[in-house]
Parts: C-alpha cells; structure tokens; sequence
C-alpha cells in the first residue's frame, strides 16, 4: 500500500506543478486585465448614456449586449481560476498525505 501511494504521489507531482502554473498564471492575467475590463465598461456604460440620449434604442440593445458579452467573458475566467485553484490545492492535498 505504501509503494502504491508512493507511485502515486510521484505520478501527481508534475501534474500538481503544472495546475499550479496555470492557476498562477490564470489569477495574475486576470488581475492585470481587470484595469482593461473596467475601462471597457465604464467606455461602454458612456456609449449606452450616448445613445439613449440621442434615441438610438437600437444601439443601447447591441451596446448593452456586447456589455453582456464582455460580462460573461470576465466571469468565465474568474470561474476557471476558482476550479484552477481548487484542484490545485486538493492534488496538493493527496500530495501531503
């Protein structure tokens, strides 16, 4: 049974380290990004005002739909960190045991 974990250990830890690299590399592009992101909605926030203003009611739907898009995107990529992060400490876990 100890060599079977032993196996299993040494077969987990490149797998470990590159989840780790991923998750790392995941979080610091969707820090950095989030700078880009917040000035895309405030830019789009100001083109929804923008066309309201001037009655273009077909462009305040598209905007607000890119808005969404743009959303969704910046949700994915905080979701897969979080899963990124959450295997990288439970493979962490079987490694320590």
């Amino acid at each position: 049974m100890i060599i079977l974990k032993l196996f299993l250990k040494v077969l987990l830890l490149p797998v470990y380290l590159i989840v780790t690299f991923v998750a790392f590399m995941v979080n610091f592009a969707s820090s950095m990004a989030s700078v880009v992101v917040g000035l895309y909605f405030f830019f789009m926030i100001l083109m929804i005002i923008w066309f309201g203003y001037n009655h273009n009611w077909f462009g305040v739907g598209l905007s607000i739909g890119v808005s969404f898009v743009g959303f969704l995107i910046s949700f994915a990529a905080v979701a897969i960190n979080e899963i990124l992060m959450l295997l990288s400490e439970k493979i962490g876990e079987v490694l320590m045991s």
